[in-house]
């Protein structure tokens, strides 16, 4: 069964989503990608395509200012009501080395990490946010802020390991429930059995 991934970002999705195209198997999955330059979180939301996928990959807060809890709680929302069973991963702003992008970068990155921690470490909520910027730290293009096109494909590939991860963390979570569940039904129906068997 094929996945469908669909991919939200602001310029570095540009780079990215081709990389992501390579990354990803396409044997397994069907990726598509938008990107829209310049975007802070709330702006990407309002320009959303409405693509229905799998897996939701967002690629945002490089653009934002300020406290965005809001913003990117909407995202969240808007992206669930297209597909209310859809994963979503998110990758938080990569490292900058020019001021004042550099600090735009890190305080966006420790709010998104912050905000995200419940829903990262809670696998029945089918939500993952990871940093990038352990990822980016080296490769910067002249601006300090977007990147070569070798490093936008190492970040990629990092992409695409983070969003395998996931998968297989809410598969492995399904399966989990389901076993106990099933254990929990089949228990239940051995008491019932004893019950009958003991009139």
């Amino acid at each position: 069964m094929t996945i469908r991934v669909h991919a939200i970002g602001d310029s570095h999705m540009e780079a990215l989503g081709p990389r992501l195209l390579d990354a990803l198997p396409a044997a397994r999955y069907d990726v598509t990608y938008e990107f829209h330059r310049g975007y802070n979180t709330q702006r990407a939301a309002e320009a959303f395509s409405g693509s229905v996928a799998d897996v939701y990959v967002v690629e945002l807060g490089g653009n934002d200012r300020g406290d965005q809890d809001m913003e990117r709680a909407a995202l969240v929302r808007q992206l669930r009501q297209v597909n209310p069973a859809s994963r979503i991963v998110w990758f938080g702003p990569p490292r900058a080395v020019k001021a004042p992008f550099d600090l735009y970068h890190d305080q966006q990155a420790a709010s998104q990490g912050l905000q995200f921690a419940a829903l990262t470490h809670n696998a029945s909520t089918r939500f993952g946010w990871f940093d990038s910027r352990p990822w980016t730290q080296t490769g910067h293009g002249p601006d300090g802020v977007h990147f070569t096109m070798t490093a936008y494909r190492t970040w990629a590939q990092h992409m695409a390991q983070g969003i395998e991860q996931q998968i297989h963390r809410d598969n492995a979570t399904t399966w989990r429930t389901s076993v106990v569940l099933g254990g929990a039904v089949a228990f239940v129906g051995l008491l019932l059995w004893i019950r009958t068997r003991r009139r």
